[in-house]
C-alpha cells in the first residue's frame, strides 16, 4: 500500500506521511519485487517523484534514529540492572 501511495497522482505526501505516522506502516516493507517504497518511486520515474523519494528518504532517516536512540535506551536499562547497587533498608528514628 505504502508503494503505490508513494506513486500516486496529487496528494503522495499527504496519503506517505498518514501511513507512516498515523497507521505505523514500516518505511522499510519491500513489496514482491524486493523494493522499499523509495526504491519503487525511484524505479517508476526518479524525476517525476523525486520529493517523495526525499520525503521517504527523510522517513527512513527518522526511523533509523529512532531505533538507534531505543536501542541506546534499552541497552543503559540493561545495564541499571546488571549493576544493582543493595540500598539498606531505612530506620525510623523515634
Amino acid at each position: 500500500m505504502l508503494h503505490y501511495a508513494a506513486v500516486t497522482q496529487g496528494n503522495a505526501a499527504l496519503y506517505l506521511k498518514f501511513f507512516v505516522e498515523k497507521c505505523a506502516i514500516n518505511v522499510f516493507v519491500k513489496n514482491r519485487q524486493g523494493l522499499t517504497a523509495r526504491q519503487y518511486a525511484q524505479k517508476v520515474d526518479r524525476f517525476k517523484f523525486h520529493r517523495v523519494v526525499k520525503l521517504l528518504r527523510d522517513m527512513e532517516q527518522k526511523t533509523i534514529e529512532s531505533l538507534v536512540i531505543k536501542e541506546e535506551v534499552e541497552r543503559h536499562v540493561t545495564e541499571d540492572k546488571e549493576t544493582k547497587v543493595e540500598v539498606p533498608p531505612l530506620t525510623l528514628l523515634e
